[in-house]
C-alpha cells in the first residue's frame, strides 16, 4: 500500500495570511460521522489557531487513529479541491493517493472496513488512556489495491448503500416519530 498511497501526508503548502483573517479549514475529530463517513461541519478559524494541527487537502482521506474513533470507523475522503488545504486534529491518520491508480472513496471504503480496523486495533500503541495506531502499522500490512474502474466501482456501491441507509434511517425515524405523537395525542385525549 505504501507504494500506491502516501500516509500521514501534509497538506505540503506554505499559506501567508492577512491580518484578522479567517480561514475555513478546521476539522475536529467530533465533525467526522463513523456512521456516514462524511466530514458534518468544518469551522472558520484564525489563523494563527491553526499551529499544533495535522494538515490535509482536497481529496486526502482522513482516518482517526485513536480509540475509541478509529474503532468506530471515523474516515472521511476530504470532499474539496486539491489546493484547498485544511487542518484537523493530530488524531487524523490522513492517507494521499500518490497517483489516479488509487480511487479515494476506495481507499476510505477499506480503511473503514470492520476487519481492517480489527486488525488495526490488534496494533495499538501507547497507555490505555491514549492508545492509537502509528504510522509504522501501515508500513507492516500489505493491501493489495485492485485496478482503479474496480475500485470505482466498489466505491461507487458503497456509496449508494450508504445514501439507501441514511433514507431508511430518516423514514424510521420519521414513523418513529408519528408513533410518539399518535400516542401523546392518545394519552392526553
Amino acid at each position: 500500500m505504501q507504494e500506491q498511497v502516501k500516509m500521514n501526508a501534509s497538506a505540503n503548502r506554505i499559506v501567508v495570511y492577512q491580518p484578522n483573517e479567517t480561514v475555513r479549514l478546521a476539522v475536529r475529530l467530533e465533525n467526522v460521522s463513523a456512521e456516514w463517513c462524511v466530514i458534518e461541519s468544518i469551522e472558520d478559524i484564525p489563523p494563527d489557531a491553526t499551529q499544533g494541527f495535522s494538515t490535509f487537502r482536497g481529496g486526502d482521506v482522513i482516518w482517526a487513529r485513536i480509540r475509541p474513533c478509529m474503532e468506530n470507523g471515523k474516515s472521511a475522503v476530504v470532499e474539496a479541491e486539491p489546493s484547498e488545504c485544511f487542518c484537523g486534529s493530530t488524531e487524523f491518520l490522513v492517507s494521499r493517493p500518490k497517483d489516479d491508480k488509487v480511487n479515494p472513496y476506495y481507499l476510505q471504503s477499506l480503511l473503514h472496513l470492520k476487519r481492517f480496523r480489527e486488525v488495526a486495533a490488534h496494533n495499538f500503541t501507547g497507555t490505555s488512556g491514549h492508545r492509537r495506531v502509528t504510522e509504522d502499522f501501515f508500513k507492516t500490512i500489505s493491501i493489495l489495491i485492485p485496478p482503479r474502474f474496480v475500485q470505482d466501482r466498489i466505491a461507487s456501491m458503497a456509496s449508494s448503500i450508504r445514501d439507501e441507509a441514511r433514507k431508511l434511517k430518516a423514514d424510521a425515524t420519521a414513523a418513529l416519530d408519528a408513533v410518539k405523537r399518535k400516542i401523546e395525542a392518545r394519552i392526553v385525549e
